[in-house]
């Protein structure tokens, strides 16, 4: 039998707070890969270990001494993922330059961070997904993390609350 979908856990601007990520993988249930955002991108280094599964991860603006790149493009389930922080593309002011960055690697879902908000937003047939935080939320939201499901081409993100 074939499963059905993918599933992948998103945390991001985790800011030292390992244990929420263990709370939230442990609520996420099996899943298929899990990507950090940045910001204390050394939260999740026993993840892969913990998990048998592949961690993907890319620095934020927090995370100067790092061994990770500011952003990866890669293709998950044959779709194509932008995923990066944000604070190259200064998605705190506006996400136009964070959507000219996805027209021209061409991505069918953009994941960033960097805000410290979710958002889920979709524009011109590409997903745009910000988890959150899940250790120091802004703007009176809660602690955050994602799950994105793929199934065929279809992109499904979600937030969750930690709390």
């Amino acid at each position: 039998m074939t499963k059905e979908y993918i599933t992948i856990g998103v945390f991001g601007d985790t800011h030292g707070n390992s244990d929420a990520i263990r709370l939230a993988v442990k609520r996420i249930g099996p899943a298929d890969l899990y990507i950090h955002l940045g910001d204390y991108v050394r939260d999740v280094i026993g993840l892969a270990g913990e998990t048998g599964k592949r961690v993907i991860r890319v620095r934020g603006n927090c995370d100067l001494y790092e061994n990770a790149p500011e952003e990866r493009v890669v293709r998950i389930g044959g779709l194509k993922f932008l995923i990066t922080h944000g604070h190259k593309y200064r998605v705190k002011y506006g996400m136009a330059r964070l959507r000219r960055r996805a027209e021209e690697v061409k991505a069918d879902a953009v994941i960033y961070g960097h805000t410290h908000c979710a958002e889920t937003s979709f524009e011109d047939g590409r997903v745009y997904f910000n988890p959150g935080s899940i250790a120091e939320p802004r703007s009176g939201q809660r602690p955050t993390y994602g799950v994105i499901r793929i199934s065929g081409k279809k992109i499904v993100p979600m937030t969750y609350t930690l709390d």
